[in-house]
């Protein structure tokens, strides 16, 4: 946008045009005001991200060459922990690289910020998963920190829909505008949940959704850390423990986190592919194997292990061949989780539109000049 104060004194500032919301949205009357010294201070930080980011990646894999040089017919678990280390890093390197392309086109922060927030999972996801092979001690540990930043993720998914929406009032709008079908539960849920009142109360509902699975997640990681040290948590055992008991509520408590999600997604999927096209499938389809396909793996191993089909080998006894397992299927799984967040949560789409309205301010500044 131009401001000319006067004739011989013209201010260039850059604003944040509309992102082409549906037409619900009323426009989106939330600009943001980007200073270009905003823009470039941004630019900055993400080449000081990459510079850091291939630093520490190199240096890491040195290490790696090195300590597996020292290890070579050392230790049992070297194959799977190396061939763990390179499924991790790949799905790193991945993930910053898009995380990087969006600070270097830093354009519209409000939805730029949940983009790289919702592709860190995957970094914070491989890096704990692999170090939980070597130190099994602590895994328990990291897995409380990855579940508690679950929680985080799919609560910044639903802000990441309103603010693609065109913000709170559009999507309340939008939602109040759409058929009541959309507020009936589906398949198995219909025996077990109400029907949502489309408009504020829909939202409201999605909203407690995601914050009572942050409340549960939050809970299970302090129960972790509080009863792990005792020898009272009694992971992947399956009985009167503590580790039984959050399992059954963080069950629980997902399936209603994940369904909420769910609803919300498939009321605004449709708003979401015109006149942009969002990819609403494809970001639903990744945080569902970040949050559900992950848990229902650690789910499946936990059985395993109390059904006697793991058993002890090469001197691990269940507890850490089931960890060992289920964090070198998490690794291996980031890898095509961070694929897909390249497609869905992509810098591009951002670029192309900031490109179509720059070309369009311009079109408009030089009819400007032409008409005085």
């Amino acid at each position: 946008m131009v401001e000319l104060e006067n004739d011989n004194d013209v201010e260039v500032s850059l604003l944040e045009p509309d992102l082409n919301f549906p037409s619900t949205s009323a426009s989106h009357s939330l600009r943001r005001i980007i200073s270009q010294e905003q823009q470039d201070r941004i630019r900055e930080i993400g080449r000081i991200v990459i510079g850091v980011t291939a630093v520490t990646i190199t240096a890491l894999v040195i290490y790696l060459l090195c300590v597996a040089w020292y290890d070579f017919g050392n230790k049992d678990d070297n194959l799977l922990y190396y061939s763990a280390a390179l499924f991790a890093n790949i799905a790193t390197i991945i993930s910053m690289r898009d995380i990087c392309l969006h600070l270097l086109n830093w354009n519209y922060p409000h939805i730029q910020i949940y983009y790289i927030k919702i592709i860190f999972i995957v970094p914070v996801f491989s890096i704990f998963s692999w170090i939980s092979l070597r130190w099994f001690e602590a895994e328990v540990y990291f897995e409380a920190i990855i579940n508690a930043y679950e929680a985080f993720i799919i609560n910044r998914y639903r802000q990441l829909l309103i603010e693609l929406m065109g913000g709170k009032e559009a999507t309340i709008q939008a939602l109040g505008e759409k058929d009541p079908k959309y507020g009936k539960p589906k398949a198995c849920f219909k025996c077990c949940c109400k029907e949502w009142e489309m408009g504020f109360p829909f939202l409201e509902h999605v909203k407690f959704g995601t914050h009572q699975l942050i409340v549960v997640k939050c809970i299970n990681a302090i129960c972790i850390c509080v009863f792990a040290p005792l020898e009272k948590y009694g992971n992947m055992k399956f009985s009167a423990n503590v580790y039984t008991i959050m399992s059954v509520i963080v069950i629980f408590s997902t399936i209603k986190g994940s369904y909420a999600i769910y609803m919300f997604s498939n009321a605004t999927k449709e708003d979401l592919r015109s006149p942009k096209n969002w990819k609403p499938s494809g970001k639903l389809a990744s945080i569902k194997c970040v949050i559900a396909l992950t848990h229902l793996i650690g789910l499946s191993v936990a059985i395993l292990v109390n059904t006697d089909t793991i058993k002890n080998t090469r001197g691990w006894d269940e507890d850490r061949v089931a960890a060992l397992l289920q964090n070198y299927i998490y690794c291996i799984l980031m890898v095509f989780i961070s694929i897909l967040n390249s497609f869905v949560f992509s810098y591009l789409d951002f670029r192309d539109i900031g490109q179509d309205n720059a070309d369009d301010e311009r079109g408009a500044i030089i009819q400007q000049e032409i008409a005085d």
